[in-house]
């Protein structure tokens, strides 16, 4: 009798990003956590991270940010905004955002331009050379353009930290203005629509 081969990590990889883009979060975690177990660091630290996607999904926040954070001098750099993005989206969940500061500040300090900005994580995909990833993520940042809010109201920031924040903040609304003009211009252009 023919012994059955177990599915290939790419294999498993994309049926777990396919699960994740239809929020398919319970089996995108089942994926992920075979692919886990297997290959090379990389990719097992890179599951791990969307193991932790997939658990915030599902509402399971509770040790995120603590789980997360560790994770980035293990993950590649293309994936340090989404690590701090989603730390923050749990904490802000958790109720213990205030607890994070340190974190929206080292977002405000990346010195990154409005798209490149982080919002809500669906899935990390690593490349074959192990060293870059894609991020998958939805368009919609309004629940960090919330959180940097949240920060900017507390009464203890300093001149320097509200200033960063303010940036971030300002940066945040172009982001939300370039993602509802692309969707306008796309509902634009779809045939059958009047212009």
């Amino acid at each position: 009798m023919p012994q059955e081969s177990s599915p290939s990590w790419e294999v498993i990889v994309a049926a777990a990003l396919e699960a994740a883009k239809v929020s398919d979060w319970k089996r995108c975690q089942e994926l992920c956590a075979l692919t886990a177990e297997r290959r090379s660091p990389a990719l097992m630290t890179v599951s791990r991270f969307n193991i932790l996607i997939c658990q915030y999904q599902l509402g399971f926040t509770n040790l995120i940010p603590e789980r997360a954070l560790p994770l980035i001098e293990h993950l590649p750099p293309d994936t340090v905004l989404a690590t701090l993005g989603l730390s923050l989206l749990a904490a802000r969940k958790n109720g213990t955002l205030q607890d994070y500061k340190r974190v929206v500040l080292a977002l405000a300090d990346a010195g990154k331009e409005a798209l490149e900005l982080p919002s809500v994580p669906i899935f990390v995909l690593l490349h074959e050379d192990e060293i870059r990833c894609t991020v998958h993520e939805f368009s919609d940042a309004s629940l960090m353009s919330e959180i940097v809010s949240s920060f900017l109201a507390m009464n203890s920031l300093n001149s320097d930290s509200r200033t960063k924040l303010e940036s971030l903040a300002q940066r945040y609304r172009e982001r939300a203005d370039i993602t509802a003009n692309n969707l306008l211009e796309s509902k634009a252009s779809k045939p059958g629509r009047s212009q």
